[in-house]
Protein backbone atom coordinates (compact mmCIF):
# COMPACT_ATOMS: atom_id res chain seq x y z
CA UNK A 1 0.00 0.00 0.00
CA UNK A 2 3.06 2.30 0.85
CA UNK A 3 4.59 1.43 -2.28
CA UNK A 4 1.65 2.41 -4.43
CA UNK A 5 0.67 5.72 -2.24
CA UNK A 6 4.99 6.81 -3.26
CA UNK A 7 4.57 6.02 -6.80
CA UNK A 8 1.49 8.00 -7.15
CA UNK A 9 2.93 10.69 -5.07
CA UNK A 10 5.75 10.32 -7.68
CA UNK A 11 3.56 10.70 -10.48
CA UNK A 12 1.86 13.47 -8.99
CA UNK A 13 4.93 15.96 -8.92
CA UNK A 14 6.39 14.22 -12.29
CA UNK A 15 3.28 15.26 -14.14
CA UNK A 16 3.18 18.89 -12.17
CA UNK A 17 7.47 19.36 -13.23
CA UNK A 18 5.85 18.69 -16.56
CA UNK A 19 3.34 21.03 -17.29
CA UNK A 20 4.57 24.23 -15.68
CA UNK A 21 3.19 27.88 -16.92
CA UNK A 22 6.20 29.63 -18.96
CA UNK A 23 7.00 33.20 -18.01
CA UNK A 24 3.70 35.60 -20.40
CA UNK A 25 6.03 38.31 -22.36
CA UNK A 26 4.34 41.68 -22.35
CA UNK A 27 3.22 43.39 -25.67
CA UNK A 28 3.24 46.81 -25.91
CA UNK A 29 1.03 48.02 -28.72
CA UNK A 30 1.50 52.02 -29.53
CA UNK A 31 0.14 53.84 -31.77
CA UNK A 32 2.12 57.01 -32.70
CA UNK A 33 2.66 59.04 -35.59
CA UNK A 34 5.58 61.20 -37.34
CA UNK A 35 4.21 64.09 -37.57
CA UNK A 36 2.66 64.51 -34.46
CA UNK A 37 4.11 66.51 -32.21
CA UNK A 38 2.85 65.41 -28.89
CA UNK A 39 4.10 62.13 -29.40
CA UNK A 40 8.12 63.62 -30.62
CA UNK A 41 7.29 64.98 -26.38
CA UNK A 42 6.51 62.09 -25.29
CA UNK A 43 7.72 58.31 -26.85
CA UNK A 44 11.31 59.36 -25.60
CA UNK A 45 10.25 58.99 -21.65
CA UNK A 46 8.33 56.06 -23.05
CA UNK A 47 11.48 54.30 -24.54
CA UNK A 48 13.22 54.56 -21.21
CA UNK A 49 9.98 53.01 -19.15
CA UNK A 50 10.25 50.45 -21.45
CA UNK A 51 13.94 49.93 -22.05
CA UNK A 52 15.02 48.02 -18.67
CA UNK A 53 11.87 45.09 -19.06
CA UNK A 54 13.25 42.34 -21.13
CA UNK A 55 10.23 40.70 -21.33
CA UNK A 56 8.23 44.12 -23.31
CA UNK A 57 7.74 43.19 -26.84
CA UNK A 58 7.05 46.80 -28.35
CA UNK A 59 5.16 47.13 -32.05
CA UNK A 60 4.62 50.85 -33.56
CA UNK A 61 1.78 51.04 -35.32
CA UNK A 62 1.31 54.54 -37.77
CA UNK A 63 -2.73 55.21 -38.08
CA UNK A 64 -3.88 57.44 -40.92
CA UNK A 65 -5.88 59.75 -38.26
CA UNK A 66 -5.02 62.31 -37.19
CA UNK A 67 -1.98 62.74 -40.07
CA UNK A 68 -2.49 61.03 -43.30
CA UNK A 69 0.90 61.81 -44.68
CA UNK A 70 2.65 59.73 -42.34
CA UNK A 71 5.43 57.97 -44.20
CA UNK A 72 5.12 55.10 -42.06
CA UNK A 73 1.09 55.36 -41.89
CA UNK A 74 1.18 55.69 -45.91
CA UNK A 75 3.53 52.19 -46.61
CA UNK A 76 0.37 50.45 -45.44
CA UNK A 77 -2.72 52.64 -44.05
CA UNK A 78 -5.13 49.75 -44.14
CA UNK A 79 -3.49 47.60 -41.78
CA UNK A 80 -2.24 50.36 -39.65
CA UNK A 81 -5.66 52.03 -38.69
CA UNK A 82 -7.00 48.03 -38.80
CA UNK A 83 -5.55 47.65 -35.65
CA UNK A 84 -6.12 50.87 -33.79
CA UNK A 85 -9.46 50.94 -34.83
CA UNK A 86 -9.70 46.75 -33.53
CA UNK A 87 -9.11 48.70 -29.95
CA UNK A 88 -11.24 51.53 -31.07
CA UNK A 89 -8.74 54.32 -30.31
CA UNK A 90 -8.80 55.91 -34.47
CA UNK A 91 -8.21 59.50 -34.27
CA UNK A 92 -5.97 60.23 -31.50
CA UNK A 93 -2.08 59.82 -31.21
CA UNK A 94 -0.09 58.41 -28.72
CA UNK A 95 -1.60 55.76 -27.36
CA UNK A 96 -1.06 52.75 -25.87
CA UNK A 97 -2.86 48.60 -25.40
CA UNK A 98 -0.52 46.43 -22.92
CA UNK A 99 -1.31 42.86 -23.18
CA UNK A 100 -4.56 43.79 -25.04
CA UNK A 101 -5.73 46.40 -22.26
CA UNK A 102 -6.41 49.78 -23.32
CA UNK A 103 -4.27 52.40 -21.32
CA UNK A 104 -5.54 55.89 -20.87
CA UNK A 105 -3.89 59.05 -21.92
CA UNK A 106 -1.75 60.44 -19.69
CA UNK A 107 1.56 62.68 -19.45
CA UNK A 108 3.69 59.78 -18.98
CA UNK A 109 1.89 56.97 -21.55
CA UNK A 110 3.34 54.63 -19.17
CA UNK A 111 4.20 54.17 -15.57
CA UNK A 112 6.67 51.34 -13.95
CA UNK A 113 3.41 49.87 -11.45
CA UNK A 114 1.60 48.73 -14.57
CA UNK A 115 5.05 47.20 -16.38
CA UNK A 116 5.77 45.99 -13.40
CA UNK A 117 2.07 44.00 -12.27
CA UNK A 118 3.04 42.56 -15.79
CA UNK A 119 5.93 41.19 -15.60
CA UNK A 120 5.49 38.93 -13.13
CA UNK A 121 2.13 36.90 -15.24
CA UNK A 122 2.78 33.90 -16.60
CA UNK A 123 0.99 31.83 -19.58
CA UNK A 124 0.58 27.91 -20.29
CA UNK A 125 1.44 28.97 -23.86
CA UNK A 126 5.15 29.15 -25.33
CA UNK A 127 6.01 30.74 -28.98
CA UNK A 128 8.69 30.03 -30.52
CA UNK A 129 10.45 31.86 -33.91
CA UNK A 130 13.03 31.08 -36.62
CA UNK A 131 13.21 33.52 -39.18
CA UNK A 132 14.73 33.63 -42.47
CA UNK A 133 15.75 35.07 -45.40
CA UNK A 134 15.34 32.75 -48.37
CA UNK A 135 16.28 34.73 -51.45
CA UNK A 136 17.24 38.36 -52.02
CA UNK A 137 13.42 39.22 -51.71
CA UNK A 138 11.86 36.49 -49.75
CA UNK A 139 12.02 35.77 -45.88
CA UNK A 140 10.15 33.21 -44.10
CA UNK A 141 9.55 32.72 -40.35
CA UNK A 142 8.42 29.04 -38.96
CA UNK A 143 6.14 28.98 -35.83
CA UNK A 144 5.96 26.93 -33.18
CA UNK A 145 2.90 27.42 -30.49
CA UNK A 146 3.22 25.07 -27.51
CA UNK A 147 0.87 24.57 -24.66
CA UNK A 148 3.36 23.57 -21.73
CA UNK A 149 -0.01 23.82 -18.72
CA UNK A 150 -3.73 23.33 -18.46
CA UNK A 151 -6.16 26.51 -19.15
CA UNK A 152 -9.31 26.79 -20.56
CA UNK A 153 -8.06 28.46 -23.57
CA UNK A 154 -8.35 26.02 -26.92
CA UNK A 155 -9.26 28.81 -29.47
CA UNK A 156 -7.40 32.33 -30.03
CA UNK A 157 -7.00 34.96 -32.97
CA UNK A 158 -3.09 34.23 -34.22
CA UNK A 159 -1.62 37.58 -35.30
CA UNK A 160 1.97 37.28 -37.23
CA UNK A 161 3.35 40.82 -38.15
CA UNK A 162 7.01 42.36 -39.94
CA UNK A 163 8.64 45.15 -38.28
CA UNK A 164 11.20 47.12 -38.15
CA UNK A 165 13.54 47.03 -35.38
CA UNK A 166 14.85 50.42 -35.80
CA UNK A 167 14.88 52.91 -39.08
CA UNK A 168 16.79 56.50 -39.23
CA UNK A 169 14.49 58.84 -40.43
CA UNK A 170 14.42 62.69 -39.74
CA UNK A 171 10.70 63.41 -39.57
CA UNK A 172 8.27 66.41 -39.84
CA UNK A 173 7.77 65.85 -35.73
CA UNK A 174 11.65 66.08 -35.11
CA UNK A 175 12.10 62.34 -33.97
CA UNK A 176 15.13 60.92 -35.61
CA UNK A 177 14.99 57.00 -34.72
CA UNK A 178 11.79 55.36 -34.88
CA UNK A 179 11.75 51.90 -32.99
CA UNK A 180 9.58 48.68 -34.48
CA UNK A 181 7.78 50.35 -36.72
CA UNK A 182 5.10 48.13 -37.95
CA UNK A 183 5.20 46.88 -41.76
CA UNK A 184 3.14 44.05 -42.82
CA UNK A 185 0.87 41.44 -41.09
CA UNK A 186 1.68 38.20 -42.21
CA UNK A 187 -1.51 36.63 -40.63
CA UNK A 188 -3.87 38.94 -39.11
CA UNK A 189 -7.26 37.66 -36.79
CA UNK A 190 -6.47 33.98 -38.02
CA UNK A 191 -9.25 31.90 -35.75
CA UNK A 192 -6.57 29.45 -34.55
CA UNK A 193 -7.17 26.26 -32.33
CA UNK A 194 -4.68 26.14 -29.44
CA UNK A 195 -3.13 22.94 -28.86
CA UNK A 196 -3.48 20.49 -25.98
CA UNK A 197 -1.09 20.21 -23.00
CA UNK A 198 2.13 18.53 -24.20
CA UNK A 199 1.63 19.26 -27.88
CA UNK A 200 2.80 21.97 -30.22
CA UNK A 201 1.60 23.73 -33.85
CA UNK A 202 4.15 24.14 -36.28
CA UNK A 203 3.36 27.29 -38.90
CA UNK A 204 5.11 28.33 -41.85
CA UNK A 205 4.76 31.94 -42.82
CA UNK A 206 6.56 34.10 -45.88
CA UNK A 207 6.50 37.37 -47.62
CA UNK A 208 8.38 39.26 -50.07
CA UNK A 209 10.96 42.44 -48.68
CA UNK A 210 9.24 45.08 -50.04
CA UNK A 211 12.05 47.51 -51.33
CA UNK A 212 11.70 50.12 -48.84
CA UNK A 213 12.64 47.96 -46.11
CA UNK A 214 15.68 46.85 -44.44
CA UNK A 215 15.80 43.51 -44.31
CA UNK A 216 18.21 43.47 -41.67
CA UNK A 217 16.26 45.24 -39.27
CA UNK A 218 13.39 42.73 -39.85
CA UNK A 219 11.71 41.10 -36.62
CA UNK A 220 8.89 38.64 -37.02
CA UNK A 221 6.44 38.95 -34.09
CA UNK A 222 4.12 36.59 -33.39
CA UNK A 223 0.82 36.74 -30.74
CA UNK A 224 -2.44 34.73 -29.25
CA UNK A 225 -5.12 37.29 -28.22
CA UNK A 226 -8.53 36.47 -26.91
CA UNK A 227 -11.53 37.19 -29.06
CA UNK A 228 -13.49 38.17 -26.51
CA UNK A 229 -11.55 40.21 -23.75
CA UNK A 230 -8.49 41.07 -26.23
CA UNK A 231 -6.14 39.76 -23.53
CA UNK A 232 -2.66 38.54 -24.91
CA UNK A 233 -2.64 34.77 -24.20
CA UNK A 234 1.17 34.88 -25.01
CA UNK A 235 3.67 36.92 -27.59
CA UNK A 236 7.15 36.24 -28.82
CA UNK A 237 9.67 38.19 -30.88
CA UNK A 238 11.80 36.79 -33.00
CA UNK A 239 15.56 37.92 -33.53
CA UNK A 240 16.45 39.62 -36.50
CA UNK A 241 16.55 38.55 -39.51
CA UNK A 242 18.97 35.62 -40.17
CA UNK A 243 20.91 35.59 -43.52
CA UNK A 244 22.39 32.00 -42.59
CA UNK A 245 19.52 29.55 -44.44
CA UNK A 246 20.94 26.54 -43.97
CA UNK A 247 19.84 25.23 -41.07
CA UNK A 248 16.19 26.55 -41.66
CA UNK A 249 15.64 24.52 -44.88
CA UNK A 250 17.29 21.75 -44.00
CA UNK A 251 15.00 21.80 -41.42
CA UNK A 252 12.37 22.37 -43.67
CA UNK A 253 13.58 19.92 -46.29
CA UNK A 254 13.17 17.50 -43.72
CA UNK A 255 9.64 17.64 -43.15
CA UNK A 256 8.78 17.81 -46.79
CA UNK A 257 10.18 14.50 -47.88
CA UNK A 258 8.24 11.68 -46.15
CA UNK A 259 7.81 8.81 -45.12
CA UNK A 260 11.27 7.59 -44.86
CA UNK A 261 11.92 4.89 -44.64
CA UNK A 262 8.82 4.35 -47.51
CA UNK A 263 7.86 0.76 -48.62
CA UNK A 264 5.08 2.17 -51.21
CA UNK A 265 4.83 5.95 -52.32
CA UNK A 266 7.34 8.95 -51.62
CA UNK A 267 5.83 12.25 -51.06
CA UNK A 268 7.84 15.38 -51.71
CA UNK A 269 5.67 18.68 -50.10
CA UNK A 270 6.20 21.83 -52.13
CA UNK A 271 3.30 23.78 -50.57
CA UNK A 272 5.41 27.18 -49.85
CA UNK A 273 7.18 27.02 -53.42
CA UNK A 274 10.57 26.88 -52.52
CA UNK A 275 11.59 23.57 -54.16
CA UNK A 276 12.69 23.45 -57.77
CA UNK A 277 13.36 20.05 -58.55
CA UNK A 278 14.73 16.43 -56.76
CA UNK A 279 16.63 13.83 -58.60
CA UNK A 280 17.04 10.41 -56.86
CA UNK A 281 20.23 8.28 -57.09
CA UNK A 282 21.24 5.14 -56.07
CA UNK A 283 24.03 4.56 -54.03
CA UNK A 284 27.00 3.84 -56.89
CA UNK A 285 25.64 7.31 -58.05
CA UNK A 286 23.14 6.42 -61.16
CA UNK A 287 19.99 8.13 -61.58
CA UNK A 288 17.17 6.53 -61.31
CA UNK A 289 14.66 9.31 -61.52
CA UNK A 290 14.13 13.30 -61.74
CA UNK A 291 11.37 15.20 -60.87
CA UNK A 292 10.66 18.97 -61.90
CA UNK A 293 8.57 20.94 -59.38
CA UNK A 294 8.83 24.55 -60.32
CA UNK A 295 5.16 25.98 -59.22
CA UNK A 296 4.03 21.95 -57.99
CA UNK A 297 2.98 22.22 -54.84
CA UNK A 298 3.01 18.13 -54.01
CA UNK A 299 4.88 15.13 -55.77
CA UNK A 300 4.09 11.76 -55.57
CA UNK A 301 6.54 9.27 -56.55
CA UNK A 302 6.46 5.36 -56.43
CA UNK A 303 9.31 4.19 -54.65
CA UNK A 304 8.92 0.48 -56.02
CA UNK A 305 9.79 1.40 -58.98
CA UNK A 306 13.62 1.81 -57.84
CA UNK A 307 14.03 -1.57 -55.62
CA UNK A 308 14.54 -2.07 -51.69
CA UNK A 309 17.99 -0.31 -50.71
CA UNK A 310 19.25 3.11 -50.13
CA UNK A 311 19.05 6.18 -52.36
CA UNK A 312 20.18 9.68 -52.19
CA UNK A 313 17.80 12.40 -52.74
CA UNK A 314 19.55 15.55 -54.27
CA UNK A 315 17.06 18.49 -53.44
CA UNK A 316 17.34 21.60 -55.42
CA UNK A 317 15.84 25.00 -53.92
CA UNK A 318 15.16 28.13 -55.84
CA UNK A 319 17.53 29.68 -53.96
CA UNK A 320 20.48 27.92 -56.16
CA UNK A 321 21.30 25.14 -52.68
CA UNK A 322 21.70 21.88 -53.32
CA UNK A 323 20.72 19.68 -50.72
CA UNK A 324 21.27 15.94 -49.92
CA UNK A 325 19.52 13.33 -48.03
CA UNK A 326 19.27 9.85 -47.89
CA UNK A 327 15.75 7.91 -48.43
CA UNK A 328 15.33 3.92 -47.74
CA UNK A 329 13.00 1.89 -49.85
CA UNK A 330 12.03 -1.31 -47.55
CA UNK A 331 8.89 -3.13 -48.72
Amino acid sequence: MKQKLLIFIFLLLFSSLQAQEVPKNILVEHFTNSLCSICANKNPGFYNTIEPYDKVIHIAYHPSSPYAACVFSQHNPTENDDRTNYYNLYGGTPRLVVNGEVLAASSNLISNPILDAQNNLSSAFEIQIEQFQYSSDSMYSEITISKKAASSENLAELYVLLSEKEIAYSSPNGEDIHHDVFRKFLLQDEQFNLPSVGNETSILVGSKIDQDWQAKELTTTVFLQNSSSKEIIQAEQSDKLNFTTSIALNKLIDKAIYPNPTKDFLYVNNDKLLLQKIEIYSIIGTLVHEENLEDRLRAKIDAQEFGEGNYILRIYAKNKEVYAKKIVIDY
